[in-house]
């Protein structure tokens, strides 16, 4: 997904030897990748596929903008909760233990920063 940030329209051939991969190995990644959405595949060739960013592909009319609304966000179990307050707990201790060594710890909670 980064390179496609520098080249938004991407063949197996220029993954391949931006990536270093094999040929087929790249045109697998981005068969995978048009799978789950990452891209779109805008050549409709087998021979000579070429991807794009789906955002891009609706923008210069290779797909058109999904009707109707947005999925949901998925819901967050409640079983989660006992974990996230366990790593919550794992990283307050390690942030006690680099203050303590004397290291720089971040003034700002990383959830009080998203907001």
């Amino acid at each position: 997904m980064a390179l496609l940030q520098f080249r938004p329209a991407i063949s197996p051939r220029g993954a391949a030897a931006a990536l270093r991969l094999s040929l087929s190995g790249a045109g697998k990644l981005l068969s995978r990748s048009a799978e789950l959405g990452l891209v779109v595949e805008i050549s409709g060739r087998q021979a000579w596929r070429t991807y794009l960013a789906p955002d891009l592909a609706v923008t210069f009319g290779f797909r058109s903008r999904a009707a109707g609304r947005p999925p949901s966000p998925p819901r967050v179990s409640a079983l989660l909760e006992p974990t996230l307050a366990a790593f919550d707990a794992e990283m307050a201790a390690l942030d006690a233990t680099l203050a303590r060594l004397g290291l720089p710890v971040p003034a700002v909670p990383l959830d009080a920063a998203d907001a």
